[in-house]
């Protein structure tokens, strides 16, 4: 996986309440690629767009789990 960095998004008339950028939704499935369970259901159940964070529920083969976005501020590096 590549480095990549996730930023706020912004809602508006075109997008609805759990809207979740699909840079975001392919990260998360390949986040996903690297756990012992496969994913039968996800869905989006809350986002905080103006941080860039997202809540997800999964239906997997190893029962219910979530997965999270935090909005976390990269460390600056000097």
């Amino acid at each position: 996986m590549e480095k990549a960095i996730i930023v706020p998004w912004e809602e508006d008339e075109l997008t609805h309440e759990f809207f979740v950028p699909e840079y975001i939704e392919k990260m998360s499935l390949e986040v996903l690629e690297h756990y012992g369970f496969s994913v039968q259901n996800i869905q989006v159940v809350t986002t905080k767009p103006d941080k860039g964070g997202s809540i997800w529920k999964m239906e997997t083969s190893s029962g219910p789990k979530s997965l999270k976005l935090l909005h976390r501020r990269p460390k600056k590096y000097v």
